[in-house]
């Protein structure tokens, strides 16, 4: 299953206080189309769609991952990207680079 690093989940939760988004919201990641390809789409919604999965941390922090994204990134790790780049990015599983961002190296939570 897709997991989700601290560090990613810090940035996700920036870039809601920052676009004024309510603590109620969840965090939907979707499939998008991109020029040349498929990418991925993160919306702050209300509800999931049927079929999403639950990939949340924990209580505060509401994730769901689209039905067509469970198998493609089953083994992927969500986490914030370098600090020069900003964002997010993907990462196989047992590959996560130890930035530091903010005082937290990337790792996951079992």
């Amino acid at each position: 299953m897709l997991q989700i690093t601290e560090a990613a989940e810090a940035v996700i939760r920036q870039v809601r206080t920052e676009n004024e988004v309510p603590d109620t919201a969840v965090l939907r990641i979707t499939p998008v189309e991109v020029p040349g390809g498929a990418g991925i789409g993160f919306t702050f919604t209300d509800a999931p769609t049927e079929g999403d999965r639950d990939i949340s941390r924990g209580p505060e922090f509401t994730v769901f991952l689209a039905s067509e994204l469970v198998q493609p990134l089953d083994n992927a790790v969500l986490e914030a990207a370098p600090p020069e780049q900003g964002g997010l990015e993907l990462r196989a599983q047992g590959q996560l680079h130890d930035h530091d961002h903010d005082g937290h190296e990337g790792h996951t939570h079992d």
